[in-house]
Parts: C-alpha cells; structure tokens; sequence
C-alpha cells in the first residue's frame, strides 16, 4: 500500500494545517462560504477511500487535475459519519473539497483509510484455507511438470466446486471453485450467495496457480450447505458507481464445469444462469421436485414502465389451475423479485388455499 500525504490548501478563513496522513483524521469546523481543500498526488486508476464524520451538512467534492468534478459527496442534514471511495481517471493533482451549505456552521472529522494502485486492486487477498487437490498440483507444478491437461480431465469427470473434508472439523467443507484461462485473464470473481456481508469484492477473487491456466479459489463453508453462484472473469473488483455493477453483470456467468444450474430456462445462454451446488449432507427438499399430478397455473409476462426512472421491469403474474378473473377472490397473495441476472422470478401470484405454487417449474407447499 502506498503511503499517501494530503497537503491543506486553506482559504483566507483557514490557518495553514498539518499534512494529513492515512489513518490521521483532522478536525475542523466549517462555515458557509468557506472551503478548505485538501490537495493529493494520483496515478492513473489509483483507488482512495476514507470517511467524513459531520456535526452539521458538509458536502465534498473531488475534484480533476483540470479543476472539473471528478464526484461529489454531499452530507446529511443530520450528524452522521460516511465513507467515500473514487478512483483516479488520469495521473496528476486532485482535491478534495470540502463546504457547507447550512446556515449554522458545521464540523467535521476527515480521515483517509487506504490508497491502492490498480494491481494493488486486482491483487487478490491472501489465502486462508488450502485445498489438498490445490496443494497436490502445485507440488507437480513445482516439479517441473506443468503439464494440467489430467487435472482438468479429472475435474472435467467430477464437476465443481471441489469439495474437501476440514481436518477435525466435521461441522465444515473446504469448497474449492476453479476457472480454466482460455483468453487473456487477470482475474476471475467468485459471486455467491454464501459471501457474507461487509466483505468487498477482492475477498472473493481467485488465485492463479504458477503460470498456469489454472485458477482457483478455496473457502470453507458450513457441512450440508446449498448455495448458488457465478464467477466473473476479468471482475472490476470494486463496488462502488453503477459502472463497476454494469461491467460485471456483462462478464458474470454460470460455472462452465459445474452443470447443476439455477433460476433459469433450458437452453438459456450462460449469462442468465446461475450455478448450483448441494454440499454432502443437505437437507433433503422434496417439495421442488415437480410432481406431474399437480396440475401447474399460469405465467403472464407484463411490462411496468416507469417514468420517474425512465426505464421498464419485467412483470409476471401467476394464477393457478382454474383461475378465473371474475370469480372469487383468493386469499392468499405472493411476491418475489423479478428479474435477477437474466433469470426470471416470479413477483405476484395468486393461489388457493392450502394448495402449492409452481415457480419455475419447481413447487413450494405453503
């Protein structure tokens, strides 16, 4: 991580400050008019993130090389702290500056947390549990024979994720996802619905091992787990902006070694597929298994445009077998979300009492 120094340029109602540091808050108050801003070196696609914590509405802005608005972040009407995050367009001076547009003056505590370079960024996090398969192949590796063709032929006839026992943890699995590199790769994302929250995006990126075309990542989950899942090759690695969840939703896919899909139609391309993974010792779920001899209802699919948002949503509406517009009505409304990564759910349904609703060709009794 690099070492980052901002440099206060004080207006004329400002003292000159001391530098501030990572992990160094500064302290001041704020008036309207007035305008400190805090002056820092970047390269190219460098990443800054730190907090404000205000007494009172103090917005920031920050600001390019050329003096343009590069983001803003404006404050709360409340006291609160925020973090903020952006990341540098092009090498040169940027500035963070800070106001207030209340008519009180205002306070507030700014601090830096960390600056990454762009490898800094795609570098994954350090390794924290070891696949026995994982570990057999990197002793071959550094044997000298770097040959992977009998590794992928295995995993081709077993599928993934690999599943491993946790030495003297029985209530855990080592689960160990892979990813052939076929074009240029730099990185390849694991998306789970296990992925706890407060994790970042980098805390899911797969390693490569050696030179080789193999990546992998191994965490440890709890025994009998289910979970979905896709991986994104070549991720942007961080959260924040519409741009960063626009570019992964266009590489994110379905696990192409792993044929146990999820939430989508037979035949759908990869993109609108989820993967699907049953750890040994899941509790059994009959109740989704489609059952012929219960007849299935109806899905009528509707547009919703809207014109605070300029855009549409996908609409289903379920009924059920007999389903009649003007007899009586149900007593029983259902909602799920619609469309999730090219999927298709399910958002309202009526049904009859103590009867059982198909969703996707799967049944749920409720």
């Amino acid at each position: 991580m690099k070492k980052l120094t901002l440099v206060l340029l004080a207006s004329s109602a400002f003292a000159a400050e001391d530098s501030l540091k990572i992990n160094e808050p500064v302290d001041h108050d704020l008036t309207a008019g007035s305008s400190p801003r805090y002056e820092i070196r970047l390269n190219a696609d460098d990443y800054v993130a730190g907090s404000i914590e205000q007494h009172g509405k103090v917005d920031m802005a920050v600001l390019l090389p050329d003096g343009s608005l590069l983001r803003r972040f404006p404050g709360g009407p409340n006291d609160e702290k925020r973090m903020f995050g952006f990341i540098a367009e092009t090498a040169g001076t940027y500035r963070l500056e800070l106001t207030t547009t209340a008519d009180q003056p205002a306070w507030y505590r700014i601090r830096l947390n960390e600056m990454l370079s762009l490898n800094e960024r795609l570098r994954p996090t350090p390794e924290h549990y070891a696949s026995h398969r994982i570990a057999a192949l990197t002793k071959q590796i550094a044997s000298g024979n770097i040959g992977t063709e009998a590794f992928w032929k295995e995993i081709a006839a077993t599928g993934t994720p690999l599943v491993e026992p946790v030495e003297n943890d029985p209530k855990h699995q080592l689960v160990t996802f892979l990813w052939r590199a076929v074009t240029e790769t730099r990185n390849v994302l694991v998306v789970g619905s296990f992925q706890l929250g407060g994790s970042s995006p980098p805390d899911y990126a797969m390693h490569r091992l050696a030179n080789t075309d193999v990546w992998y990542l191994t965490v440890r989950l709890p025994a009998g787990a289910r979970f979905s899942y896709a991986l994104s090759p070549n991720d942007p690695l961080r959260v924040e902006g519409p741009d960063a969840e626009l570019q992964r939703q266009a590489s994110r896919q379905a696990d192409p070694l792993n044929q146990h899909r999820w939430s989508c139609r037979p035949g759908a391309s990869k993109y609108a597929c989820l993967s699907m993974v049953e750890l040994p010792g899941a509790v059994p779920q009959p109740w989704i298994v489609k059952n012929p001899a219960i007849p299935a209802g109806h899905v009528e699919k509707q547009k919703i445009k809207s014109e605070l948002l300029k855009n549409e949503h996908g609409l289903s509406v379920y009924t059920p077998p007999g389903y009649k517009a003007g007899g009586d009505p149900y007593a029983l409304l259902v909602l799920f979300d619609e469309a999730i990564s090219g999927s298709e759910h399910v958002i309202v349904s009526k049904c009859h009492n103590f009867g059982r609703l198909w969703l996707n060709g799967a049944g749920f009794w409720y």
